[in-house]
Order: structure tokens, then sequence, then C-alpha cells
């Protein structure tokens, strides 16, 4: 068997296919990409959850960066990034130190980026990605000052 054949199988995600449909918690320690529809609360603390175009969610999602292509709905965790592309859309609050949400994606909650959500120490920030020219750029989210 090929080396490089070999290395990549040990490295390749679980996928969770388009037919799929999962009623109960998920919980797991290595990455997963979603383009089915799940009904349970998605727990990967320490990995990253990849929620595809066709991915269907209900529930709340907890990971260290979450990327949303797709439909969720519920309150998303994220200990480095949540991420909302283009097609994505998200009706739940946000939890995470760095959240983006970039240009035509639609989303529908609230955002907490405490610090403390941080797993590696890092500033908060809120990315909006924009289209070219558009005038969209980081901004980046200080700490209040006492009074």
């Amino acid at each position: 068997m090929n080396d490089k054949i070999s290395q990549k199988s040990n490295n390749v995600d679980t996928v969770i296919g388009e037919t799929i449909v999962v009623v109960g918690d998920i919980t797991g320690q290595e990455n997963i990409t979603i383009n089915g529809t799940v009904e349970g609360d998605i727990n990967f603390r320490e990995n990253d959850i990849f929620i595809g175009e066709s991915g269907r969610i209900n529930a709340n999602v907890e990971a260290r960066n979450i990327n949303v292509e797709g439909d969720v709905k519920g309150e998303l965790r994220a200990t480095e990034q949540v991420s909302i592309k283009p097609s994505g859309r998200v009706t739940g609050d946000i939890k995470s130190p760095r959240v983006m949400l970039e240009d035509g994606c639609q989303f529908k909650g609230s955002i907490d980026m405490d610090d403390k959500h941080s797993a590696d120490g890092r500033s908060s920030k809120l990315q909006l990605a924009g289209s070219k020219g558009s005038g969209a750029h980081p901004l980046k989210i200080g700490k209040k000052t006492p009074k």
C-alpha cells in the first residue's frame, strides 16, 4: 500500500452524509463534517466541526472551531473560532473569542466574545468579511475599562 494513501486515510474526518438523519446527541474526539440532519446536542470540544451546505442542525454545538455553510438552530460555543460562510444560516447565540460573519450569511442571535472562552489566551476579534471593495474590515474588540 502506498504510504501517502495510508497516511491520508488515517487523517480522514468523520462525515455524516446528506441522507443521514441523527436524532440524539453526538460526541467524539475527532474532526467531523456534517452534511446531513442532526437533532440533538453535538460536542466535539477539542476538535473542529464543519457543517456543509446541505447540513441541517437543530442542536447546541460545542467545538474548538465551528464552520457553518448550512442551517443551524441552536447555540454555537467554540473555544477558538466560529465562522459563518455566505451560504450559512444561524439562529441562536454564539459564544467564542473569535467570530467571522462572511458577506451573505444570515445570523439571528447574540454574540458573546468574552476572553475567558479563549483556549489560547488570544484576544477577542469579530471579523466581518465582505466582498472586495465593500469596505468591511476586521473589528478588534477590546476589554472594557473599569469605571
